[in-house]
């Protein structure tokens, strides 16, 4: 059978708890830009526009140096 190293799990583990986090705080951002008042549609496109612009260029060097 196959062992992991520790290192791999903690840093699965890690990402794991980061997901949480971001996701945690993605729903409160969006509970507190609603409740202001902010237009679903406009709130709706800046959020794809904001993960257009990071995903990108993540993208772009996965495939070009990946």
């Amino acid at each position: 059978m196959e062992t992991v190293s520790g290192s791999k799990i903690w840093k699965a583990h890690t990402s794991l708890v980061m997901v949480q986090v971001l996701s945690g705080g993605y729903h409160v951002i969006s509970k507190l830009a609603l409740d202001v008042g902010i237009n679903q549609i406009v709130y709706c496109v800046f959020r794809d526009l904001i993960a257009f612009l990071i995903l990108a260029p993540i993208a772009y060097i996965h495939e070009r140096y990946g």
